[in-house]
């Protein structure tokens, strides 16, 4: 019973979110491709932010505090499962989330892809509902595991987006595989910064190995 509420109240805050994103036209989302991005997480963290008022805990017990220790080796991890996600998805000839970021410019991508996707992501699963669980007393393990389910269950909503079914499912190993480890860092350095930094390195870890497989399968065509 103590995972069950936030993990229902995660679950509603989270389709509620990308719902009212769906609910944009067309013509506007064509016209301003960010636009769902900025709709969705802002009322990720907004809704977040508002669970933790409630609460009536101070914000540093949801991880708005210093690390307690160094996590360089375990933010280098996030980057190396980004940069496996993507050439795992491109050796299989997937297109990955392509189609989802069609009309982004390289600068929006880095802004609201590897910036604001990370930061408001870290915030309502890391923040609120990871914390939410150890506030309820939940054992460090299981409170790591279901943070770890739930942010790779979020990359579904991308079958409603268009991605092919074997894109998702790769995105949802990685990115609960990810989920783990920011839950991990999470719960051991007290802390939500280096979760967010291991997600940004993840990102960051993806697009260096989309661009240095390119490359090299180029390379290899012009011998």
């Amino acid at each position: 019973m103590n995972v069950l509420i936030p993990v229902l109240i995660a679950i509603v805050v989270f389709v509620v979110s990308a719902t009212i994103t769906r609910l944009l036209p067309d013509t506007l989302r064509t016209a301003h491709p960010w636009l769902s991005q900025a709709v969705v997480k802002g009322l990720l963290v907004a809704l977040s932010v508002g669970l933790m008022r409630l609460s009536r805990r101070p914000f540093a017990d949801f991880g708005f505090r210093r690390p307690t220790a160094k996590s360089k080796r375990w933010i280098a991890l996030g980057f190396l499962l980004g940069a496996i996600a993507t050439v795992t998805m491109l050796s299989l000839g997937l297109q990955g989330l392509q189609s989802v970021l069609k009309g982004y410019t390289f600068p929006m991508i880095i802004f609201w892809v590897w910036i604001v996707s990370s930061v408001s992501e870290e915030i309502f699963v890391r923040g609120w509902f990871q914390s939410a669980l150890a506030h309820r007393g939940v054992d460090m393990r299981t409170a790591i595991i279901a943070s770890g389910l739930l942010f790779g269950s979020m990359h579904l909503s991308l079958l409603v987006a268009g991605i092919p079914p074997p894109s998702v499912a790769i995105l949802v190993t990685f990115t609960a595989t990810l989920g783990l480890l920011c839950a991990y860092l999470r719960a051991t350095r007290d802390s939500l910064l280096p979760a967010i930094y291991a997600h940004i390195a993840f990102n960051l870890g993806g697009a260096f190995a989309g661009v240095l497989f390119v490359v090299i399968r180029k390379l290899a065509h012009r011998h």
